[in-house]
């Protein structure tokens, strides 16, 4: 299992979030979105695969 989220996206978005004024922990989710796991996921099983073919060459 693996759960990656893209820090600096989600970061722009806690910071949109805090200067409207959306603290309550229910925008939690929205600062979070599914595309942002999705592509961090992406990214890091592209790194793993590109590493093990580099190690089984």
């Amino acid at each position: 299992m693996m759960h990656a989220e893209n820090g600096i996206a989600i970061d722009v978005l806690v910071e949109q979030a805090l200067a409207e004024g959306r603290t309550d922990p229910r925008h939690h989710g929205e600062v979070r979105k599914v595309l942002l796991e999705a592509e961090a996921t992406t990214l890091r099983v592209g790194a793993w695969a590109d590493s093990r073919d580099r190690c089984n060459t």
